[in-house]
């Protein structure tokens, strides 16, 4: 099963969105499973939400009442992850939208080619660019997560989880970028979307995480060696 990790709030129409978009490019929609993270003030999405919970796989982990700064992408996505069946898990968003059809099948391919599972799989979102695009939202297996201790590490609040996940990944050797794949990433900073509460309330201060990130080379290499010694076990 994949299982898709999605913080969300006060946005029913890109819930609803999201999931016709499985609907419509997923080839086995009984082997995914959506996982949603909502706080408990948050009553127009649990509608949207129960609504397909009777069509597909669905989880909802409520966290307490939304407080005047936005809760931090590694706690719902830690939480989330942690209740989900997987053992493929994506660290999804909301505002993504899936436009490859059979892309369930290209992902569990990738994991297939390797024993270990040890691998970041990723495609194109029509927002990151780049030689090593950053892997805004991809796909690791339980093994990785057995491995690190977990999904996204504790150092960023809002922002650059990702960046770490693609940059131990490449010094693995295990990140995959599919050309073929594109999950859409509906962002204002693309001029995708409108601006609203949920994004304005994740903005970086600036200069704080991009500096926790840039002071933890040396993490990031001890996490990538923990991977690699893990891959060593199946040769």
């Amino acid at each position: 099963m994949i299982s898709l990790l999605v913080p969300t709030r006060n946005r029913p129409t890109n819930v609803q969105r999201l999931y016709q978009s499985l609907v419509d490019t997923t080839t086995n929609i009984a082997d995914i499973e959506l996982c949603f993270y909502i706080d408990e003030d948050d009553s127009v999405s649990l509608p949207v939400i129960t609504r397909i919970a009777e069509k597909i796989n669905t989880q909802c982990v409520q966290g307490p009442p939304a407080p005047s700064v936005r809760v931090p992408t590694w706690i719902t996505q830690n939480s989330l992850q942690k209740q989900a069946k997987g053992p493929i898990f994506m660290f999804a968003a909301d505002d993504i939208v899936f436009r490859t059809p059979g892309w369930d099948v290209k992902v569990k391919e990738q994991f297939d080619r390797f024993e270990d599972k040890i691998v970041l799989v990723y495609g194109p979102d029509g927002f990151q660019t780049g030689v090593v695009p950053v892997c805004t939202h991809g796909f690791v297996h339980q093994h990785w997560i057995d491995i690190t201790g977990c999904l996204l590490p504790s150092y960023f609040d809002n922002s650059h989880g990702d960046t770490w996940l693609t940059d131990v990944a490449e010094r693995v050797g295990r990140r995959i970028y599919l050309t073929d794949v594109y999950f859409e990433h509906l962002h204002p900073a693309a001029g995708k979307a409108m601006w609203d509460s949920t994004y304005t309330t994740k903005q970086e201060s600036p200069g704080g995480e991009a500096n926790i990130y840039q002071r933890s080379s040396n993490e990031r290499q001890g996490v990538a060696d923990r991977l690699k010694q893990y891959i060593a076990l199946f040769k």
